[in-house]
């Protein structure tokens, strides 16, 4: 069993946490095994997971289908906006909706995951990332350097900044990586624009927002920095 308030891990036979005293509340019937075939044991959790997936591979072939059947000047990128919908649907379901009990939930990685994920399939959806078809008069590439991944790296922050006001629990290892990780991605981003044959220099929109990753990046790299620094001479100035 594991303690969702302090992290504690037992053996799974208590009713409450040694450590805490926080009661274990029981799965939710979501999470019950039952026999959908006579040789399987799925939770309805794990039904819905696996529809998901097959909907998912149900589109894939589909987009695969009317890419090479039809015109190939026409890629309404079918796979990487159904991977957004179902997953980012199934995702929402797991983690907030009907999050299961007792289980070490490792949201910011999830997130960035399914983020990355999402956006490698829509640079590989057909016909070339780069070359290919524009939505918006934007090239794949654009798309997902230029405005996907910086608005992916703002939202996180300001998800985290509410998670910190909120709480008002500060983390000094967990934020660190996070911190530091968003950091470096968007430093990637900021050392792109500077590359001439990627030619983000035709784009000054995108060029900017860019800009204003990093800016809001080294901004919460600096205050981070700070409050860990707090932080840690408040600990060890109370241990004295």
């Amino acid at each position: 069993m594991y303690c969702k308030k302090c992290g504690f891990i037992s053996k799974g036979t208590e009713t409450k946490c040694m450590y805490c005293g926080t009661p274990f509340t029981e799965e939710k019937k979501i999470d019950d095994k039952m026999y959908v075939l006579k040789w399987c044991a799925l939770t309805t959790r794990q039904l819905i997971t696996i529809l998901c997936f097959n909907a998912f591979v149900v589109f894939f072939i589909t987009d695969i289908i009317l890419i090479f059947a039809f015109d190939q000047t026409y890629n309404y990128h079918l796979t990487p906006w159904s991977f957004l919908a179902i997953f980012g649907l199934l995702f929402i379901f797991n983690e907030f909706i009907m999050p299961s009990n007792n289980k070490n939930r490792l949201l910011f990685i999830k997130a960035t995951s399914f983020f990355i994920s999402f956006s490698i399939l829509f640079m590989l959806s057909y016909p070339s990332w780069i070359d290919g078809y524009k939505l918006l008069n934007y090239s794949s590439f654009f798309i997902s350097f230029g405005y996907f991944y910086p608005s992916v790296i703002i939202l996180i922050y300001i998800v985290g900044l509410i998670r910190f006001i909120i709480k008002r629990n500060y983390n000094v290892f967990s934020n660190f990586f996070y911190i530091s990780f968003l950091f470096i991605w968007s430093l990637i981003l900021f050392i792109l624009t500077f590359i001439p044959s990627l030619e983000f220099y035709k784009d000054m929109a995108c060029k900017l927002f860019i800009y204003i990753c990093f800016a809001v990046s080294c901004l919460f790299a600096v205050n981070g920095l700070v409050l860990a620094i707090l932080k840690m001479n408040t600990k060890f100035n109370n241990r004295g």
